[in-house]
Parts: C-alpha cells; structure tokens; sequence
C-alpha cells in the first residue's frame, strides 16, 4: 500500500485487514493520483465519485462509492492547486476577523473525514464554528 500518499492512514491500513482502513487508504491514494495527474485544476468540483473509477487501484473501491476521508487530498484531488492557494489567500484575509488558533478543531476533523466539505450539514457546522470564534472588534476610546 506504498502509493506515494502522504497520509498516515496508509501505514495503518498496511497493518491491519480492516475493511474501513483499507478503503480509506485505496480512496486517499485514487485522490493523490487525480492530483498528480491534474494537479493545477484537479478533476471537477464533486468531480471525484465520478472519477473514481479511472484512479482506483482496487475495483472492490469503485463499488464502495464515496469521496477521500483526508479533506485536503479531497480538495487537491477535486480542485487542484488552485482551489488550494484561493482557500489560503481567503483564509489570510480573514485573519483578523477569525483566531486561527481555533481553526485546530476543524483541521483535525478535516484530515480524519470529509463531511465538513461533502454534506450541508457538514457546512452548517463549520460555518456556525467560524461564527462563533469571530474575534471582537476592539472599542479604543
């Protein structure tokens, strides 16, 4: 299971005969390979269920329909550098109006599974977390 992806998952996955480690490890290395084919633009936004069938190293993984866990390869995968860079870019403009030191909840989330980006809900989450951490505009009189 030594594809190149740099992901944790994949050395537990090569340990174990867990049906869930090894899907997540066969759907983390089908995202690095979209990325390393197109890794300026990606595959498509909600490109990646439809792609997966190109970049599956294993046919049982085509039937086990479902995004990467890992939400960066998610987002490599799908949009490539490009969305990578603009989510930075927006996230630095945001820097005064959210404490970054909150956004280690959501970070660990988003490297462990892919609701956040792939369901409503998942984003109705994240955006009332980033709400509620908003910092307070300071009053100098």
């Amino acid at each position: 299971m030594n594809s190149g992806v740099p992901h944790a998952i994949n050395h537990f996955a090569a340990n174990t005969d867990q049906p869930s480690l090894l899907r997540r490890a066969h759907l983390n290395q089908a995202a690095w390979q979209m990325w390393l084919r197109q890794p300026l633009q990606g595959v498509g936004l909600n490109q990646f269920t439809n792609s997966l069938e190109k970049y599956a190293a294993s046919p049982e993984i085509v039937r086990f329909v479902q995004p990467a866990h890992h939400s960066l390869l998610l987002v490599l995968s799908e949009g490539g550098l490009l969305l990578v860079f603009t989510l930075f870019y927006l996230a630095y403009l945001s820097k005064n109006h959210i404490q970054l030191r909150t956004l280690f909840i959501p970070v660990a989330i988003f490297s462990l599974d892919h609701y956040l980006l792939t369901q409503s809900g998942g984003w109705i989450m994240l955006l009332l977390f980033l709400l509620m951490n908003r910092q307070k505009p300071s009053h100098s009189d």
